[in-house]
C-alpha cells in the first residue's frame, strides 16, 4: 500500500472544514441581519400611531327613544320595540288593575314587517315567595318572519329601512345596531344614513340567535340596552 502525498491529504481533508466554516459564517450573518432588521422595526414603530375602531359606549338619557336595528347575514331589519311598548301601554290603560293587564298580555303575539313578538311573564325566585307584592318581568320572545333588506335594497330610493333611519326624531333619538360578522358593509351604510338625521348612533358586535329575548318591563337595564333574561320562572 502506498502513502498519500501531501497534496492528496490537503485536498481530501480540508474541504469538510471549509464547509463548516462557511456554514458558521453564513449563520452568523443571518443572525446579525435579523437583529438589525428587528431593531430597525422597533425604532420605526415607536413613531407610528395606531387607531383601533371599537364600539362606542356611552350613557344615554333615560328619556331617549331607542331605535334598534339588527344586521345579520348581510341584511338589516328594524326591531321595533317601541311599537310593542306602545301596544302594551294601550292595553295597560284599558285595564282596571294590574292583574287584568298581565292576564291580557300573557302569551299575546304581536307582529311587524320583520319579526314576531310573543309576550311572556316571568317571576324571579324571590318574587315567587312574595308574589302578591311584586310585578312579574315582561319579556318579548322574538323570532324573524322575513329577511331584512340587503345592501342593494338599503341603497335603493324605495328602502323602508333608510326612510325610517332618516325620519328618526333627532331631539330624543338613539339608534343602536346589533351587528354580526357577516354584516359589516350593510351596517356601515345604515350608520351613514342614520348620522344624516343627527341621531346618536351606537353599535354592538354580536352573534344573534333566535328566539331572542328582549326585556320590556321590570328588567334592570344599562343605558337602555338589550337585556337577556336571567334565570326566572314563567308564570
Amino acid at each position: 500500500m502506498g502513502l498519500h502525498s501531501k497534496q492528496d491529504f490537503s485536498v481530501s481533508h480540508l474541504d469538510p472544514l471549509l464547509d463548516i466554516l462557511i456554514s458558521v459564517v453564513g449563520l452568523m450573518l443571518v443572525m446579525v441581519l435579523f437583529a438589525v432588521i428587528s431593531a430597525r422595526g422597533k425604532m420605526i414603530t415607536q413613531d407610528v400611531s395606531v387607531t383601533v375602531f371599537a364600539p362606542k359606549l356611552q350613557n344615554t338619557s333615560p328619556e331617549a327613544q331607542r331605535s334598534l336595528y339588527i344586521c345579520q347575514d348581510g341584511r338589516i331589519s328594524h326591531l321595533d320595540i317601541e311599537a310593542i311598548m306602545n301596544r302594551l301601554t294601550q292595553l295597560h290603560d284599558q285595564s282596571d288593575n294590574a292583574s287584568e293587564f298581565y292576564a291580557k298580555i300573557k302569551h299575546r303575539v304581536f307582529k311587524d314587517q320583520y319579526f314576531s313578538y310573543t309576550i311572556k311573564t316571568f317571576a324571579m325566585p324571590d318574587q315567587l315567595i312574595r308574589r302578591r307584592e311584586s310585578a312579574p318581568v315582561v319579556v318579548a320572545e322574538i323570532v324573524p318572519i322575513v329577511r331584512g333588506e340587503s345592501l342593494h335594497q338599503l341603497n335603493s330610493p324605495k328602502s323602508k329601512i333608510a326612510a325610517s333611519l332618516l325620519n328618526t326624531n333627532v331631539s330624543n333619538a338613539w339608534v343602536h345596531f346589533l351587528v354580526d360578522a357577516n354584516s359589516i358593509e350593510v351596517f356601515r351604510a345604515a350608520r351613514k344614513i342614520a348620522k344624516q338625521s343627527g341621531a346618536v348612533v351606537g353599535w354592538e358586535p354580536i352573534k344573534i340567535t333566535y328566539p331572542r329575548q328582549e326585556c320590556l318591563i321590570g328588567c334592570v337595564t344599562n343605558g337602555g340596552g338589550t337585556v337577556e333574561l336571567i334565570e326566572g320562572h314563567q308564570i
